[in-house]
């Protein structure tokens, strides 16, 4: 939104608004149909009691499009989403290691830039 009137607070011109949420448990479908029925643009997803990721209309109609990302290959076992994580060599990203698998991530990738960094020994 454009406003030329500088003087002017983001909250004069806001309108509000109260947060939509989901359990972290809805799938694509579920999510899409509360998103047309509050005629809303996002979706928090809520897992105990905790704002754990937010689902757009975009994000949606995005895997409308490519269905595949919503199928089996996507979710594990326990019908969650599978979830990715990327850290480098650095002696910095063992930390993260750590924490990625304390939140359960489902696979790590190591970016080892070009193969002929000291980082790799």
């Amino acid at each position: 939104m454009n406003q030329s009137d500088k003087s002017l607070k983001v909250r004069d011109y806001m309108a509000p608004s109260t947060p939509i949420t989901v359990p972290w448990s809805h799938d694509l479908k579920e999510i899409d149909k509360v998103l047309e029925e509050k005629k809303a643009n996002f979706v928090g997803l809520v897992k105990d009691n905790e704002v754990v990721d937010v689902v757009t209309k975009d994000d949606v109609e995005k895997v409308k499009g490519y269905p595949k990302l919503a199928g089996p290959g996507s979710l594990g076992a326990d019908g969650e989403w599978m979830v990715g994580a990327a850290i480098g060599t650095r002696e910095q990203d063992k930390e993260r290691l750590e924490h990625l698998v304390k939140a359960g991530v489902n696979v790590v990738i190591l970016d080892s830039s070009q193969g002929n960094s000291s980082y790799q020994l």
